[in-house]
């Protein structure tokens, strides 16, 4: 084989890798820790009678026992760049019926803002990734923040 081959071969196979690295999944317990506070926010949009309607509750008074639910959850899920993601401005399309807005604080400085929507697009630190079964995630939260 001649050099040039050699040296485009190497291109696509260092090309591929990084490929694999950048759309590789990412654990969503990377934004939270045991140290962190939360406040969440869940919204449920709904249509009646042909007026939208805008349900909101604001969980911020968190136990112990939540938390640690809420930190197990976040180990069970992961999300993904998209090849959007790099020029995300924040711009989500489509929020389904329900989101979740978790607060993340850790000490006196603010942590991240991690935004679901049940459309499958999840918002963490200015930027939009996808993540499968966002709508069960979703649930599942609310489910332990309502026990």
């Amino acid at each position: 084989m001649s050099k040039k081959t050699l040296c485009g071969i190497a291109v696509c196979i260092v090309l591929l890798l990084c490929l694999i690295l950048y759309f590789r999944p990412l654990p969503l317990s990377d934004n939270v820790s045991d140290r962190s506070s939360f406040i969440v926010q869940i919204t449920h949009f709904d249509v009646q009678d042909g007026e939208p309607r805008l349900n909101s509750n604001c969980y911020d008074d968190i136990t112990r026992e939540q938390k640690r639910k809420i930190l197990d959850l976040t180990q069970k899920y992961s999300y993904q760049r998209t090849p959007s993601t790099i020029f995300s401005d924040g711009t989500i399309r489509s929020v389904g019926n329900m989101t979740v807005l978790i607060y993340v604080s850790s000490g006196e400085s603010t942590g991240n803002s991690i935004y679901v929507s049940d459309s499958g697009q999840i918002f963490i630190d200015s930027k939009l990734y996808k993540m499968k079964n966002a709508s069960q995630f979703n649930q599942q939260l609310e489910d332990i923040l309502k026990e």
